[in-house]
């Protein structure tokens, strides 16, 4: 997955993983709000 903030290589990971991926390359505004519902739904 590419983002102007960056790229995600999802293949062959968790879904832990490829959540903390995804939340790396989100806009920088949404990355805390992002990585917190993670842990709220117990992803990360």
């Amino acid at each position: 997955m590419v983002t102007e903030y960056g790229v995600a290589s999802l293949h062959g990971k968790s879904v832990r993983e490829r959540v903390t991926e995804l939340a790396n390359i989100a806009h920088p505004a949404f990355r805390d709000e992002l990585r917190a519902w993670a842990r709220g739904q117990r992803w990360t």
